[in-house]
């Protein structure tokens, strides 16, 4: 239908006009309303899914599985292990993926009965000095191209070390959801390895493995959907509650195994005597010096420089000897 092209006659602008609201009667905004502190920033490009709460939730389980894992890895290579926390975030999958380097070992790791699947890369050099420990090396990184498939060798034995990777995240996971972590599959092409969208919402946690003097970084990314179903579960109360910032009986006893076989020096003292610099000058071969103790007297058993046993010197198949008499507490004797 053809509306008729004609101009407004001065009554019909009248009665429009007259239907205008005064201004004094219009509606008007709350107060405070557009304020700049009442403003909040929003992309949505990269939303947050999770709390702060939850967050920090994650932060506590995962810092329990660089302790599980740390302990594993130092009784499995029976070498000084650590592996430290060093931060959480939320951020995209597509940007995750950008932060991975190529040449670097990433693994699928599935933990029924969470859907979908998770992300671990970890430093190549680390991976391969820990398996020159297990070869017999003193774990010390293998020179060889960084762009270069694994071989079978060392991809069975990655494949064992990572075996002690699911067992730290199950003994953490344990607290919220008793889950089966599994690594499906290794690479270090990581434009192979796509789990997420590059927009989807996910959470990344960056660790430090040290072995020795070597450092190399260990990092997670977990998408949103397969965090989804213990997201009402991730609270800090519901954690402690459940015992989580405790050690498991098996990581208790890797620490235990670890520690009782640290070395320490122990050091058997004759006896002391003071002298002065000059005496110290004038010293020369077959000169006697005088201790404060007597040949009947118990001698001083140092552990670290600590002195916490009193003994009594003797001789053992020709050679020196010491048998604890006393032992010493911080408080006086037993």
């Amino acid at each position: 239908m053809e509306v008729p092209d004609r101009a407004l006659s001065q009554e019909e602008i009248d009665a429009l006009l007259a239907a205008i609201p005064d201004p004094g009667q219009m509606p008007q905004p709350a107060e405070g309303f557009g304020k700049a502190d009442n403003v909040r920033r929003y992309d949505f490009r990269a939303p947050d899914r999770f709390s702060k709460e939850q967050v920090r939730t994650l932060q506590m389980v995962y810092s329990a599985v660089g302790r599980h894992f740390s302990s594993a890895l130092s009784a499995a290579l029976r070498s000084s292990v650590v592996v430290s926390f060093v931060h959480i975030e939320q951020s995209t999958f597509g940007d995750f993926s950008d932060m991975l380097s190529e040449g670097n070992v990433t693994t699928v790791v599935t933990m029924d009965p969470l859907p979908g699947r998770c992300l671990v890369q970890f430093d190549m050099k680390v991976l391969l000095a820990a398996v020159d420990r297990l070869l017999g090396g003193l774990g010390k990184p293998i020179k060889a191209d960084q762009d270069r498939e694994l071989t079978d060798i060392e991809a069975k034995l990655i494949y064992s070390l990572l075996h002690h990777f699911e067992n730290a995240m199950r003994e953490a996971w344990a607290t919220l959801l008793e889950v089966h972590p599994s690594v499906s599959e290794i690479s270090t092409r990581n434009q192979m390895l796509q789990i997420a969208l590059p927009t989807d919402a996910a959470v990344m946690v960056v660790f430090e493995i040290r072995i020795h003097d070597l450092a190399g970084m260990m990092s997670i990314c977990m998408p949103h959907e397969f965090l989804k179903p213990v997201v009402p579960r991730l609270t800090p109360q519901a954690w402690i509650a459940a015992g989580g910032s405790g050690l498991s009986s098996q990581a208790r006893e890797l620490v235990e195994y670890h520690v009782e076989r640290v070395p320490v020096t122990l050091s058997a003292a004759l006896g002391t005597a003071q002298l002065t610099v000059r005496d110290l000058v004038d010293l020369h071969v077959g000169d006697v010096i005088v201790l404060n103790s007597t040949v009947s007297d118990e001698v001083s058993v140092l552990i670290e420089n600590e002195e916490k046993y009193r003994a009594w010197p003797g001789v053992v198949k020709n050679k020196r000897a010491i048998k604890i008499a006393r032992v010493l507490e911080d408080d006086g004797w037993l």
